[in-house]
């Protein structure tokens, strides 16, 4: 397999919960990873490099996913555009898988330190968070920063830490 091939098959995992949720089915979104995973290969010459590889695998799996059904005669065509309007632009199709993922992990989180994180990404201060919670300013960074962990354990990318300068 060559290096685009690895870096394709790298995206497999999420690829295949993005699946399921289309799909509600382990063997169908099986298959319908594969076909976006052939797909991307023997589309590879259309790949920008440099661009996100993520987003554009999710693209050819929504766009595989929706044709299937159209042939399947289980949706109707989008005669008037309506449903592409709604997804986001393709640079944007990886910051809001990832923002979609990250929220599904948040049900994850205990929930005080949820709430941190939320009100904090809502941009209250944390002296703000505090006097609403009835808590120390510690209490609450200690939330936001254990809650972050947490996060990004189980989204498995310690990158989140870093971009808010919290890794230790």
């Amino acid at each position: 397999m060559d290096d685009f091939g690895l870096a394709v098959e790298a995206h497999r995992k999420r690829l295949m919960a993005s699946a399921m949720k289309l799909c509600r089915d382990t063997d169908q979104a099986e298959d319908l990873v594969q076909e976006t995973m052939m797909r991307a290969i023997r589309n590879q010459h259309l790949f920008e490099p440099g661009s996100n590889l993520a987003g554009w695998l999710y693209t050819i799996l929504r766009n595989q996913f929706f044709s299937e059904r159209r042939k399947d005669g289980r949706i109707v065509a989008d005669a008037d555009d309506l449903l592409s309007k709604m997804v986001p632009a393709r640079e944007d199709h990886a910051a809001a898988y990832e923002a979609k993922e990250a929220l599904s992990f948040l049900v994850l989180i205990p929930l005080h330190m949820r709430r941190a994180l939320l009100l904090t990404a809502n941009g209250m201060s944390i002296e703000e968070i505090a006097r609403h919670e009835g808590v120390a300013d510690g209490t609450i960074k200690s939330r936001v920063h254990r809650g972050r962990s947490m996060l990004a354990d189980l989204i498995g990318d310690r990158s989140l830490l870093q971009a808010a300068g919290q890794e230790s």
